[in-house]
C-alpha cells in the first residue's frame, strides 16, 4: 500500500536510525502537539533530532511501519507501529495514530501524536467498575 510521501519519507528515515535524517522530514517551524501528554508538546525540528537520538539509544533496532493512512481536508491521518528491542533485549512496541499537515511533499509542519508504548499484551477490561 502506498502512503502519503511525507510519511513514507519519515518511515524510511526512522528505519535508517539516523536522527538527522528524521529531523530532515520536518520543517524548521514544525509544531508537535501531544494531547495525551500536553506538557511534552514542542516546536522546531531540532527537538525532533534530540528526541530520536534518545529513542535510538533506547531501541537501536527500532523499525517503523505505517499501517494505514488517509488524506482529507489538508490533513494526513495515519496509524503507526514501531518495534525494536531495548538494551536488555526486551521487545519495545509503540503503536498509535498521527495526524499531520505538510508544506510540501517532503516536510511535515504540524502533528498531533497519539503514539504510546504498548505496556501489556494481557487481555483485560477497558473500563473498570468503581
Amino acid at each position: 500500500m502506498s502512503h502519503p510521501r511525507p510519511f513514507e519519507l519519515l518511515r524510511e528515515a526512522i528505519n535508517t536510525h539516523d536522527p538527522e535524517q528524521v529531523r530532515g522530514c520536518f520543517s524548521p517551524s514544525y509544531r508537535c502537539e501531544m494531547p495525551m501528554h500536553p506538557d511534552q508538546g514542542f516546536e522546531g525540528n531540532e527537538r525532533v533530532r534530540e528526541n530520536y537520538r534518545r529513542i535510538f539509544a533506547l531501541a537501536p533496532d527500532l523499525h517503523a511501519e505505517v499501517v494505514r493512512s488517509s488524506i482529507g481536508q489538508g490533513e494526513i491521518w495515519s496509524e503507526w507501529e514501531m518495534r525494536g528491542h531495548n538494551g536488555a533485549g526486551e521487545e519495545v512496541l509503540i503503536r498509535g495514530c498521527v495526524i499531520a499537515t505538510a508544506d510540501t511533499d517532503e516536510h511535515i509542519t504540524w502533528t498531533r501524536f497519539y503514539l504510546d508504548p504498548v505496556t501489556s499484551s494481557e487481555p483485560g477490561p477497558i473500563l473498570r467498575a468503581p
